[in-house]
């Protein structure tokens, strides 16, 4: 929520650094590291990762006491930040690092509710991967 009222959009800043908190809840503890919290909202604050296109639609969903407002759709993120190189403290750039949060959204969801099953998220990548 910003302010008293639901985001409708995936705002990267409220998607990624909650996935970033979910990744240090259930990484083991060797790979809790490989996303780095700071960096990731740093990045985030650089305006790095931006919505370049989305088609979205409020939604609500309706439970027996309330009413849980949301949205459904698509929403395209761009990485316009620059590229760095990948240190013994940083084993992943943050770009590499907010694809993993990416794909590990499609498992923990975003935003509310997700162990009910709102927040589902499926990455949908437009350009094929690149190995480093």
């Amino acid at each position: 929520m910003y302010g008293g009222h639901y985001a409708r959009v995936p705002m990267p800043q409220y998607v990624f650094p909650g996935l970033a908190r979910r990744w240090q809840e259930l990484a083991p503890p060797e790979l809790a590291g490989l996303v780095q919290m700071e960096h990731v909202e740093q990045y985030i604050d650089d305006e790095g990762i931006v919505i370049n296109n989305y088609d979205l639609k409020p939604h609500q969903v309706y439970f027996t006491r309330h009413m849980q407002p949301g949205f459904m759709g698509t929403c395209r993120y761009d990485l316009r930040g620059p590229n760095e190189q990948v240190t013994e403290e940083a084993p992943l750039t943050v770009r590499q690092q907010l694809l993993l949060l990416a794909q590990l959204a499609f498992y923990c969801g975003v935003g509310y509710k997700t162990a009910m099953g709102i927040g589902q998220v499926r990455l949908a990548l437009e350009k094929p991967l690149q190995t480093c």
